[in-house]
């Protein structure tokens, strides 16, 4: 029973690290859109459209390696939007 309670919690924390960076991209799409800036709307749109599709796409599949790639692209998509390296962190023992 070990190694199915392993990967029950190793699907658990990718689910949750998803959907906080799910939760960050459509902070960005809502702070970009309320922008002024027609460029950084069209900007966020465009990075994050796809790997937005694909973290909902993986959570509905419930695949821990789907999970996991889906997670690195949305982490990744967002990195150019971060204004603090420390939101890297922030899911990691607490809450946001």
């Amino acid at each position: 029973y070990a190694g199915e309670d392993d990967k029950f919690r190793q699907e658990t924390r990718l689910r949750e690290e998803l959907q906080r960076l799910l939760l960050q991209a459509e902070t960005v799409q809502r702070q970009a859109a309320q922008s002024k800036d027609r460029q950084a709307v069209k900007s966020a749109k465009q990075a994050l459209q796809e790997p937005v599709k694909a973290a909902h796409k993986a959570l509905s599949a419930k695949n821990p390696e789907q999970l996991a790639s889906a997670r690195d692209a949305l982490e990744t998509a967002l990195g150019p939007f971060r204004t603090d390296d420390s939101s890297r962190d922030s899911g990691k023992g607490e809450g946001i």
